[in-house]
């Protein structure tokens, strides 16, 4: 229960981090958040707990993809996948990884 407590508020950060970046008309000067402390977070949330929510690897893939590096998006993506989608949210992150592969180019 406490690793999957602790990978949850690690990728909740992250959420957090990549939604204040993403998020042009939000301007927040208590925090100034950056692409890599949002792939920190949610690393250490997968590293936590492997494979907990499907979301989290789609978001480290979709932080890579922001970051340039469009190899690791694709491995994140694809182990996206690999998961069972058990929930709606599932379902949702699942179509998000389909999409980023088929964005980046993979099969």
């Amino acid at each position: 229960m406490c690793h999957a407590l602790l990978a949850t508020s690690c990728s909740v950060r992250g959420v957090f981090c990549f939604a204040l970046l993403s998020n042009k008309r939000v301007h927040l000067h208590t925090h100034q958040a950056t692409y890599q402390e949002a792939l920190e977070f949610f690393e250490s949330a997968e590293r936590t707990d492997p494979g907990f929510w499907m979301m989290n690897r789609v978001m480290i893939a979709n932080t890579h993809e922001k970051l340039g590096n469009k190899e690791k998006a694709l491995e994140w993506a694809r182990k996206a996948l690999l998961l069972p989608a058990r929930s709606l949210d599932d379902k949702d992150a699942k179509q998000q990884a389909e999409a980023l592969v088929k964005k980046l180019g993979g099969k």
